[in-house]
């Protein structure tokens, strides 16, 4: 069976009554499936602003005669078993039973949709409808993750579209290196845009990582999307990503970050003093200082561009200042005098 098909009796089999079975396992975390035991494992969606995860992903948990096996391996036996959909079907309501055992740190929980799916209508919406029944569940409370590879456009469109309409939020992951195809987000219009730091790597074409990122979350965030990255797994790459304007982060850093008593780094550690100084500079000028004199500490810090002074709608009042042997390109000197720009 090739990915454009899937066994619409067995995914519903399994969709309706696996919740049940899971219910019924014997230790009320796992399903046996030829031989497999699948369970759930969170990975923290941690939000910047707030400090704290908001929600987890739930990803399965594979074990076989005691032995924990990997995601590749897993899929491998998957597909010489012959269980992939079954797997599918099964998935969300194995992640929405062990959702509810967490008491505490809950907030959304993110489901990832198998690529057949949006391709089926008569499949959505993909998770087991009783779980809402008994109360336990509202929309609002999932996130359907669905891959941007998993169907047209037009499909996608009407996959994110319906869902929303019912409450739920939609994410769309796989987005970067090489299907970083903004007008297709426009068109697709999910409320979360999940973006791997592997895929904009390999795809960077010689532009910096945290530029061509950075990049992305403005135009995302125009598009009204919340950014995830994915695959934070290093201190020398949540830095680069802190440096960024992304909203959430997923990875081995952002498990750590979830430890009690951890936070987010500052995204540099010149911040505090440099807002130390901009206040000293606001208090000279207030207190009749000519602008020039009064930038003359915050223009010799490193790191610092220029400086320039607004008034209380926006409008500069006076001509950027740079640090001393400053160059800029004469391509764009009829930008640099920016008095009167708002």
């Amino acid at each position: 069976m090739n990915a454009n098909q899937i066994d619409t009796s067995l995914w519903e089999h399994e969709l309706r009554h696996g919740h049940f079975r899971h219910r019924d396992a014997r230790d009320a975390r796992s399903v046996e499936v030829e031989g497999l035991s699948l369970g759930s494992r969170f990975v923290p969606l941690y939000s910047r602003a707030h400090g704290r995860p908001v929600g987890h992903r739930g990803e399965l948990d594979v074990w076989r005669i005691g032995e924990r096996l990997g995601p590749d391996r897993a899929r491998a036996e998957f597909e010489q078993r012959g269980c992939r959909d079954r797997v599918d079907a099964l998935a969300p309501g194995v992640h929405m039973a062990n959702y509810l055992q967490r008491r505490e740190d809950r907030g959304w929980l993110v489901i990832p949709v198998a690529d057949a799916v949006p391709r089926h209508p008569a499949l959505w919406p993909p998770l087991p409808q009783d779980l809402f029944a008994s109360d336990l569940y509202a929309p609002h409370h999932i996130v359907l993750e669905v891959s941007a590879a998993a169907g047209t456009v037009e499909q996608l469109r009407d996959f994110v579209a319906y869902h929303q309409e019912l409450g739920f939020a939609l994410c769309l992951s796989g987005f970067g290196a090489p299907r970083a195809d903004l007008g297709a987000v426009w068109s697709i219009r999910p409320d979360m845009v999940s973006i791997s730091t592997t895929s904009l790597e390999s795809g960077s074409s010689g532009v910096g990582f945290p530029r061509r990122l950075g990049a992305l979350c403005r135009v995302l965030h125009e598009g009204g999307c919340m950014v995830a990255v994915r695959d934070v797994d290093d201190e020398a790459m949540l830095a680069q990503v802190l440096s960024t304007d992304a909203d959430l982060i997923e990875g081995r850093c952002a498990e750590r970050l979830a430890e009690p008593g951890r936070g987010t780094p500052a995204t540099d550690p010149r911040l505090p003093q440099l807002r130390s100084l901009v206040a000293v500079c606001a208090e000279r000028i207030a207190g009749g200082a000519v602008f020039e004199s009064a930038c003359e500490s915050l223009l010799g810090r490193t790191g610092v561009l220029r400086c320039y002074l607004l008034d209380a709608i926006g409008v500069q009042l006076t001509d950027n200042l740079s640090p001393v042997g400053t160059r800029s390109d004469p391509r764009f000197w009829p930008l640099a005098n920016a008095a009167g720009a708002c």
